[in-house]
């Protein structure tokens, strides 16, 4: 029975020690230190908040209808560019690392032919106005992996690209082929100099 009691003894000595920690640790805690510890809170609660709202708003485009979006981006670069993009049904909207479409198997089409594959076409809009998709500003064109087809027949299409005003809107081709086409539409391949 003593060892029983030593040890009842032992956790109200225990408890007795941290009741009285806590005591004198509270009573230490004036009103003016918890306010400033809810003051902090509040600010982090502000910037969490923020936080929130911001990711909220970058992702307003998954919103929207998705054929809506993919025909006035078609529209918007066909009339900034006058290239027609056919997009495929892979079509995606991503904000990382900024807010950016992403087209996987696209073309550009001239005069219903085909000028080139393009695997990859990333459109990257503005921060700005991401509420109307009437305002929304493209700000990049990115076209990866493309296969262009060069001939007699299209090389005008290459020469309006050139004309183009690239001052508001950059347009990078990344990683892509130029196929030289003869008449029959053979690709042309040089032997030597």
């Amino acid at each position: 029975m003593s060892k029983k009691n030593y040890f009842v003894t032992f956790l109200q000595k225990f408890n007795l020690s941290i009741n009285s920690l806590l005591e004198k640790y509270l009573n230490k805690l004036k009103f003016i230190k918890l306010s400033n510890i809810v003051n902090s809170n509040k600010a982090l609660l502000i910037f969490v908040a923020l936080i929130i709202f911001f990711l909220s708003y970058i992702s307003i485009p998954h919103i929207y209808n998705k054929l809506e979006v993919k025909t006035e981006l078609e529209n918007r670069l066909f009339n900034k560019f006058n290239i027609n993009f056919n997009f495929s049904k892979n079509f995606n909207y991503n904000f990382f690392p900024r807010p950016h479409f992403t087209v996987e198997d696209s073309s550009i089409v001239e005069n219903q032919i085909e000028i080139s594959e393009i695997k990859r076409l990333r459109i990257y809009v503005s921060l700005n106005n991401l509420f109307s998709l009437k305002k929304m500003i493209i700000k990049d064109v990115i076209l990866e992996n493309t296969n262009f087809n060069f001939n007699t027949k299209n090389s005008d299409f290459f020469l309006k690209i050139l004309d183009n005003n690239f001052l508001e809107t950059s347009f990078v081709v990344k990683n892509s082929n130029v196929f030289f086409r003869n008449i029959e539409e053979e690709v042309f391949i040089y032997d030597g100099y």
